[in-house]
């Protein structure tokens, strides 16, 4: 067993301030020495600045990379994981209940330039002092909201679907173990380790764990290095050993094959492909007027 086997979870309360009904926080992962899971009761909206890697919210894994947009709904808890020795940045956006709209976006994380570029005008109202601010942020909130949930509704994304309470029952009694893997998918954890972690018999955490996450812990294991993966491949010009040892497999062969049987493609084809799509829409953009 490993000495640093049982290092405990970090819960951050990411606080908002009640008098505003709207406000901006500045957030860098991954140099964290421990798994960390976030909360907040506001609405957040983040806009990814800085690095790759992957969003655990609820018992669902999504990969990210700059440009990437998360939504987290009020009093959900959530974990972002980088790649060892790398960081993320993000710009939070909070959103105090009274402005949520009844029906939030369906997709937990987006790509989308449209909603880009509105996050990053309501940033500049937010930092910087201008005439008639207090409006234009109302206006580009409403603009903001308008645009995630088309962006939401044209997404291939999955929905955050609701849990069932013995879902929810058995989530937060593993969370401990899928927080631990979600902060740090590299690193070598066994079943009882895991089973430790959530102060449950090996038999009781295998059994727990498929029923809050539909998988055995090592198929979780094995999906979170994978879209950590493919999002390092889509946004970094590492080479596929690289993302292979960095994200804990130890031949570069049995990545290979697990990155086949699950996205059926090769990760080499899975890089070309995903920076060809994205080529035309960059076109667009540096073309565009102004």
């Amino acid at each position: 067993m490993q000495n640093n086997a049982l290092i405990p979870i970090k819960f951050l309360y990411l606080a908002f301030n009640p008098d505003q009904s709207m406000g901006f926080h500045h957030l860098v992962t991954g140099d964290e020495h421990m798994p960390v899971l976030r909360k907040s009761d506001a609405l957040l909206i983040g806009l990814c600045q800085e690095g790759a890697g992957v969003l655990l919210l609820e018992e669902k894994i999504y990969s990210f990379q700059i440009g990437s947009i998360i939504i987290v709904p009020p009093n959900k808890s959530f974990c972002i994981q980088t790649p060892q020795h790398a960081a993320s940045s993000w710009e939070i956006l909070f959103v105090s209940g009274s402005l949520i709209p009844p029906f939030l976006p369906t997709q937990p994380i987006l790509l989308d330039e449209p909603v880009q570029r509105t996050m990053t005008m309501l940033m500049e109202e937010w930092y910087q002092a201008r005439p008639y601010t207090q409006h234009a942020q109302k206006l580009l909130l409403e603009l903001l909201f308008l645009q995630l949930q088309r962006a939401s509704n044209s997404s291939q994304g999955r929905e955050i679907s609701p849990l069932s309470p013995q879902q929810r029952r058995a989530m937060e009694n593993v969370y401990p173990a899928m927080a631990r893997i979600g902060s740090n998918c590299a690193e070598k954890l066994s079943i009882p380790i895991l089973a430790e972690l959530c102060h449950l018999s090996v038999a009781q955490f295998q059994r727990t764990f498929h029923l809050a996450t539909g998988q055995s812990p090592h198929a979780y294991l094995i999906s979170v290095r994978l879209k950590l993966a493919a999002s390092l491949l889509r946004s970094t010009d590492l080479t596929i050993l690289a993302i292979s040892e960095q994200i804990g497999f130890d031949c570069i062969s049995s990545f290979n094959r697990h990155f086949i049987k699950a996205y059926q493609i090769s990760p080499r084809a899975y890089r070309i492909k995903s920076r060809t799509l994205s080529l035309p829409a960059k076109e667009e953009l540096r073309n565009a007027p102004g």
